[in-house]
């Protein structure tokens, strides 16, 4: 056990903290069995819609916490959203949030800067020519 009255209290924070983060993976953990029993069971799709938005929040929690790395929760929560909207009536009902926009605007972004160094490029050879 640590003498200084600092190190106690980090030694505190930290059991306190270990006992928060324990609860909150079981938590996700439970969440998600019970979001792929519903799928495997056919329950309705609210049912389904609102069992997504739970994990899908519990996730981004923990993510914002560094519980779990931003990386894995999001291929968490694309995993789920694919076995979800596996089921035909829930297609339209339910996405992953905004993930198709970023994918589509960080495309843009590089076509853009592609065609603006191809410009750039093709600038620069035409003022070289006209140099000589």
């Amino acid at each position: 056990m640590a003498n200084i009255k600092s190190a106690k209290k980090r030694a505190k924070q930290s059991e306190k903290r270990r006992v928060i983060n324990i609860s909150r993976r079981s938590s996700i953990k439970t969440s998600v069995k019970k979001l792929l029993g519903a799928i495997e069971a056919s329950d309705p799709a609210e049912k389904i819609k609102a069992l997504f938005n739970d994990v899908q929040a519990k996730l981004a929690r923990a993510k914002s916490k560094k519980l779990i790395h931003a990386n894995t929760a999001s291929r968490k929560i694309s995993r789920l959203a694919k076995r979800v909207s596996a089921k035909p009536a829930l297609t339209k009902s339910v996405s992953a949030k905004g993930t198709s926009a970023k994918r589509v605007s960080a495309k843009g972004t590089s076509a853009k800067r592609a065609s603006a160094k191809g410009a750039s490029a093709k600038g620069a050879s035409s003022s070289k020519a006209s140099k000589k």
